[in-house]
């Protein structure tokens, strides 16, 4: 995960630093992976109205469109919240595309 970062991460490419979303509680590696990298960790509540899940949907646009990695924790540590993977996918696809 950590190495990830440092490979899809390119903080020349835009003025302001690209960001990373994280799920928040999360593993401390993402948000040093973040900024090592050169970008902003941007940490998404989990919400105990929706199970303990991170409410993607609550993002702005704004961060969205900075945004050039999201880390996915499912079951959330140390929550155990799931994601569907429906939802996941349309998230990653649709506001910041895929590497596969």
């Amino acid at each position: 995960m950590f190495s990830l970062a440092q490979t899809v991460i390119d903080s020349h490419s835009t003025r302001e630093p690209p960001v990373v979303v994280c799920p928040n509680p999360f593993y401390r590696i993402y948000e040093g992976a973040a900024l090592l990298a050169g970008a902003k960790p941007y940490f998404v509540n989990s919400n105990p109205a929706r199970s303990l899940a991170c409410d993607y949907a609550a993002v702005p646009d704004a961060v969205w469109a900075r945004t050039q990695l999201l880390y996915v924790c499912s079951p959330g540590n140390p929550t155990g919240a799931v994601l569907m993977r429906k939802t996941g996918a349309s998230y990653s696809r649709s506001r910041i595309g895929t590497v596969s």
